[in-house]
């Protein structure tokens, strides 16, 4: 019980320390236009380490277009004779969303 109580303290500081960073994070000043997204992460990822890890993740070029042939896939089996007549955007949200539903909210 006391163990479950110590991992609970935890994961609930671990939460609280993330927030305070995203809060600092959303309340520096803008970058410049002309600034390189990549090289702000590498020069101020120190400052902020959860977001830097996500920022690496979301920044990187896909090594291999496999996420997009899957992509192309689900598109088509979303495709059915009982979906024919959605609108391409209405497609295009719906795709979006099923590639994405393992993000956290």
């Amino acid at each position: 019980m006391k163990k479950r109580k110590e991992e609970k303290q935890r994961n609930l500081s671990g939460t609280v320390d993330n927030i305070i960073m995203l809060r600092q994070y959303l309340e520096r000043n803008n970058a410049d236009d002309n600034v390189d997204p990549t090289l702000f992460w590498k020069v101020r990822g120190n400052d902020f380490p959860s977001l830097q890890t996500c920022a690496n993740k979301f920044l990187s070029a896909q090594v291999t277009s496999v996420p997009t042939e899957r992509i192309f896939s689900k598109t088509g089996l979303a495709i059915s004779e009982r979906r024919s007549h959605i609108k391409p955007k209405n497609m295009d949200r719906l795709v979006f969303i099923n590639h994405n539903a393992w993000l956290p909210n």
